[in-house]
């Protein structure tokens, strides 16, 4: 992602040097694949080494995550449009906690699996 900058869906996000180096260095410091966090490691052990989705809702562990819930309760939901809103029915999300005992999806409550 960092390498195609100048062309990022369209738009040019290319940074100077030092912001460049900044950002790099803080996304390899804190990639999934080196975190001590259980979650943080299945999203990096479900993508196989040749793959590189550009958004967590395509990687294998956040659609087997996500795969019970009806389109109709968030891409059909206006109050949760897509699954990329994640602070829309994860309560906690703010914080970076995804318990699935926090999840309220609008219109419809509390997500029970």
């Amino acid at each position: 992602m960092m390498a195609g900058l100048a062309d990022h869906f369209g738009d040019d996000a290319e940074l100077d040097a030092g912001t460049y180096k900044a950002i790099s260095t803080f996304l390899t410091e804190n990639s999934a694949d080196r975190s001590d966090f259980r979650r943080s490691r299945k999203f990096s052990q479900s993508i196989a080494a040749n793959e590189a989705p550009i958004r967590i809702s395509e990687t294998p562990y956040f659609r087997h995550e996500h795969n019970e819930i009806p389109d109709r309760m968030v891409t059909g939901n206006p109050k949760a449009k897509s699954l990329s809103q994640c602070d829309a029915c994860h309560t906690d999300a703010e914080r970076g906690a995804f318990n699935a005992h926090d999840i309220n999806i609008p219109g419809y409550g509390s997500w029970d699996d």
